[in-house]
């Protein structure tokens, strides 16, 4: 892997919502990143087991996350970061939704933070203006970023595609505008 990736995972972020939420960087990044608006996920439809499955590349019934409980995998399998780590790539995670550290194991990421959705006012902000000072500092080979306020501010407090939601997605998209190493 000689190029950089970073995952940017905005939980609860529905393609309709990016297109409709309004936010000119939407545009940008579809110019310039790679991104697909004919994802599926995998069943069931939630969070652990949908990012489980994204890290590892093997569905549910394989890694046996079916719920938002975390259970160690019978069988495991080594992920994305495992396998980075191992060759000597420098991975991090940036995340406001604690149990979402149970989709690598801790040696493999070099950096973390996590910051409570709730106990913090626009902790996607402070996620990504972190996750940009380290890019400046270190230039990691795969950072990951995963945002909950679409999800639990926006969807599940007001509902999915209400302008609350809506405000939420374009907020995720103005984070990502405002540190603009994503691109570079």
């Amino acid at each position: 892997m000689n190029e950089k990736v970073i995952l940017i995972s905005i939980d609860g972020m529905r393609p309709d919502g990016a297109l409709e939420c309004g936010n000119p960087f939407v545009q940008e990044l579809m110019e310039t990143s790679s991104y697909t608006l004919n994802g599926h996920s995998v069943l069931p439809t939630v969070t652990l087991p949908c990012h489980t499955s994204m890290f590892y590349g093997v569905p549910p019934k394989r890694h046996g996350i079916l719920t938002n409980t975390y259970t160690p995998p019978v069988r495991p399998v080594p992920g994305i970061a495992e396998q980075l780590s191992a060759a000597g790539k420098v991975c991090a995670a940036f995340h406001n939704w604690e149990p979402i550290r149970h989709v690598w194991t801790s040696e493999c990421m070099k950096y973390t933070s996590y910051i409570h959705a709730y106990e913090e006012d626009n902790s996607d902000l402070m996620l990504t203006e972190q996750a940009a000072a380290l890019i400046r500092r270190k230039q990691p080979d795969f950072l990951f970023i995963h945002m909950v306020e679409t999800d639990e501010k926006g969807g599940h407090d007001h509902g999915w595609m209400s302008p609350e939601y809506l405000q939420r997605v374009s907020n995720a998209f103005s984070f990502a505008a405002g540190n603009k190493c994503f691109l570079t």
